[in-house]
């Protein structure tokens, strides 16, 4: 299976009613233009080009509130940082198959780096149908991929331009991705609320950010530059 087609997979999993409703665009929503499709197809790719990224994001999970700040590397298909439920924090590390946690985080600042050789991991299967976070970390390693994406088959499958912004200065177009995996019936519309991901992507194909619609709920994923991070084999790996 192809990486695009993982990640709409891990989408299909975990956003709710992401059907197709045959009614306009709303709030100058459209459908995105040749151009845009373009920039929008090199996305994944340059993750993937970049290697390692840093990430950050914070979602309820049952009365918890987990906060996870670390790196994902694209090329190795692992990420690696810390999570913090504000009672406590743990070292979790995942790839596209399997999640690890340990108790031995430090008690404040960031995940240490290199990984501790010295951690001790409890290792289960990714599984994005056991719970929230699993689900945001199988989108995430779905979020790279060694080639373009078909920016035709975009076009095609119902992706739309949201919006123009700036984040953290840098001007941005937002996108909604595509409802579905598969070309649209000739004259089909899509509601924007139909997608479960937006994307802030600059005019390089960069993203910066990204919401993803898990349970019913938004949860927003930033990301930035990770200049000399090497996460190594992982303690999922």
């Amino acid at each position: 299976m192809s990486t695009r087609h993982r990640l709409a997979a891990a989408v299909a999993v975990v956003a709710v009613a992401l059907s197709l409703v045959a009614c306009a665009p709303a709030d100058g929503v459209r459908p995105v233009t040749t151009e845009e499709s373009q920039v929008l197809a090199s996305m994944r790719f340059r993750n993937f080009d970049a290697g390692t990224r840093a990430l950050s994001f914070a979602l309820e999970e049952g009365d918890l509130t987990l906060a996870i700040a670390g790196w994902y590397d694209f090329a190795g298909h692992r990420g690696y940082g810390l999570l913090d439920t504000g009672d406590g924090r743990a070292l979790l590390a995942w790839t596209g198959d399997t999640v690890g946690m340990s108790a031995g985080a430090p008690e404040d600042g960031a995940a240490p780096l290199p990984m501790p050789e010295d951690a001790e991991w409890s290792t289960t299967p990714l599984d994005p149908t056991s719970s929230r976070l699993h689900a945001l970390l199988a989108v995430i390693a779905g979020l790279g991929s060694d080639r373009p994406d078909n920016p035709l088959l975009l076009q095609q499958s119902g992706a739309l331009w949201v919006a123009e912004e700036t984040v953290d200065g840098e001007p941005v177009t937002v996108f909604a991705g595509p409802p579905s995996d598969e070309p649209l019936h000739t004259g089909a519309e899509v509601d924007p609320d139909a997608s479960g991901t937006r994307y802030w992507v600059d005019a390089g194909g960069v993203l910066h950010r990204a919401d993803i619609r898990v349970g019913g709920a938004w949860v927003r994923l930033d990301f930035a530059a990770a200049q000399h991070v090497d996460l190594g084999a992982g303690a999922a790996g």
